[in-house]
């Protein structure tokens, strides 16, 4: 589990991990943001492929959408994959919590540095080489964020590890981000961290949303429905018989940095 991670990837004990219990109280305000707003230019929709057992996909065509500016400076960051982190309740799934409070779930958008890297292996590994602009999902009693429900709607299809399908259905990646997008890219909060998984690499610029989009009951039990071993495997035998459950990180220490 995550508590012996850094025993197989030692970059998991290191002093800028992810993700972090942002405390509103502490957070500064940088005027040089503001002056330099970040921007999001996604392609409205796109199709791409889900992968089974497993918290996310590629986005689809790649280079089409990108963000740069405000803490990205003038580099350019390619979207390169889409993951989604949910928890046992609908209560708690997001991996950052707000003032020690977590969300139902937690997308994450996945970017690299072009201008900087060649490919998104190499950038994984490098300074700057990595933007992660992450969305809390809430508990809604109405309907669901569409992207995530055309999502939900697949599931049945890469049910197990290592199953992958192209979704020819069109999906909105702009959707994904809270309904404030088009006009206010100033509400977030940003660190220097870490990916949430192994291997733990401290090459990521986090951009924290302060705004949400919704999520149901009913998607969450969908991804949870999710099996973390091959479909020729035995059944694990563990405390979720095999169903992904949760995969979420715990909060890691923020040590001297700041949001």
């Amino acid at each position: 589990g995550p508590d012996t991670w850094w025993v197989y990837y030692p970059s998991a004990s290191g002093g800028n991990q992810s993700p972090i219990d942002i405390q509103t109280e502490d957070v500064h305000t940088n005027h040089e943001l503001t002056a330099h707003p970040l921007q999001i230019n996604y392609q409205t929709s796109g199709a791409g492929n889900k992968d089974g057992g497993t918290s996310g996909g590629t986005a689809g065509s790649g280079s089409s959408s990108s963000i740069t500016g405000g803490p990205l400076k003038e580099y350019n960051y390619v979207l390169s994959r889409i993951e989604l982190h949910w928890g046992e309740s609908d209560n708690n799934g997001s991996e950052h919590l707000v003032n020690s409070r977590p969300f139902s779930a937690e997308v994450q958008l996945i970017h690299w540095n072009e201008d900087l890297y060649d490919s998104y292996d190499e950038a994984c590994k490098r300074d700057d080489g990595i933007a992660i602009i992450a969305v809390f999902a809430k508990l809604s009693d109405n309907e669901g964020n569409k992207t995530l429900q055309t999502w939900s709607k697949i599931i049945e299809d890469v049910e197990y590890r290592g199953k992958c399908m192209h979704v020819k259905e069109e999906f909105d990646v702009k959707a994904l981000l809270p309904g404030l997008y088009f006009y206010d890219t100033a509400k977030y909060w940003c660190y220097r961290g870490s990916y949430t998984t192994p291997p733990c690499y401290e090459t990521v610029t986090w951009v924290v949303m302060s705004q949400t989009i919704n999520i149901t009951s009913n998607i969450l039990k969908q991804f949870r429905g999710l099996r973390s071993y091959y479909d020729t495997d035995v059944r694990p035998d563990d405390e979720y018989d095999g169903l992904i459950q949760k995969n979420c990180r715990p909060v890691q220490p923020l040590g001297t940095r700041k949001i």
